[in-house]
């Protein structure tokens, strides 16, 4: 979450609701507390740990899995869903 301090005030100020990135060698879903912007990472194509399904409510990560996988985002009117 290092980026999120500069990144966040930038989508917040032009009413980014959603933001789609890679590279980490996982899935996550993150929504932090008092932030209308949702995270959405998908990587877990490359490194794989195996380890278990990890879900949060911490207002910061959601969930987090290592294994191999992908997101596939099902947009529909004004309500987005993610399959992973």
């Amino acid at each position: 979450m290092d980026m999120l301090p500069t990144l966040e005030p930038v989508l917040e100020k032009y009413g980014v609701q959603a933001y789609f990135c890679g590279h980490e060698h996982n899935l996550q879903y993150i929504h932090r507390q008092n932030s209308s912007v949702h995270y959405v990472i998908t990587g877990g194509g490359s490194l794989t740990d195996y380890s278990p399904i990890v879900h949060f409510d911490n207002g910061g990560s959601q969930f987090q899995y290592w294994g191999s996988g992908e997101q596939t985002p099902c947009l529909v009117h004004d309500k987005i869903s993610l399959q992973y």
